[in-house]
């Protein structure tokens, strides 16, 4: 039962372990900056069309559907 008991413990790996064993390395950095950049471009989208839509439905007499 103990070896059991050992033998699952063994299995299970803290982050810092699994980053050392997979070895987080150079690709990994420029694909986190990658999608981090993705994520900012898409928030930002989201913002300006937030901040440019009302003005652009009055001007172009637009309706609200």
């Amino acid at each position: 039962m103990a070896q059991e008991q050992e033998e699952e413990d063994s299995s299970v790996y803290t982050l810092e372990e699994a980053f050392t064993t997979v070895r987080f390395g150079k690709f990994q950095y420029m694909m986190m900056c990658y999608a981090g950049l993705g994520f900012i471009v898409e928030a930002a989208e989201t913002m300006i069309l937030s901040f440019i839509g009302p003005s652009l439905r009055s001007q172009w007499t637009l309706s609200p559907t």
